[in-house]
């Protein structure tokens, strides 16, 4: 939206990670306040269990934009994750949690919340 190169690390548009829309932990905040004798003692590993590229983000930020990003690649990070995804099958089986929000859709919600703020002036 600022007509800016990005930094992305060599490489780093093949790593997976499973994005997470910042809505859907409150749904297990909620489940957890509701089943508090259930999840007492416990920990749970919070996210979204679907696993997308960074390239595939990236891909999707560009369709919502209407707009290729401009890059700028640097050299690979020592000790980058090429996978991170959470394991959230212990907060499905005992508090029901499910992720909600697809990527594309939290990507478009957070990419119109951030044009709304760039209009305000407030990243100037």
């Amino acid at each position: 939206m600022t007509d800016r190169p990005f930094t992305l690390y060599e490489g780093s548009e093949h790593h997976s990670r499973s994005f997470t829309f910042v809505e859907d932990p409150i749904d297990v905040y909620v489940a957890v306040l509701n089943q508090y004798q259930t999840a007492i003692g416990h920990i749970f590993n919070i996210g979204s269990d679907l696993e997308f590229t960074t390239g595939e983000g990236i891909a999707l930020v560009e369709e919502i934009l209407g707009k290729p990003a401009e890059k700028v690649i640097v050299p690979k990070r020592p000790g980058d994750q090429l996978r991170t995804c959470a394991n959230i099958a212990k907060a499905k089986n005992m508090l029901g949690y499910v992720p909600k929000t697809r990527l594309k859709d939290g990507l478009a919600v957070q990419a119109a919340w951030f044009e709304e703020k760039l209009k305000a002036g407030a990243f100037q």
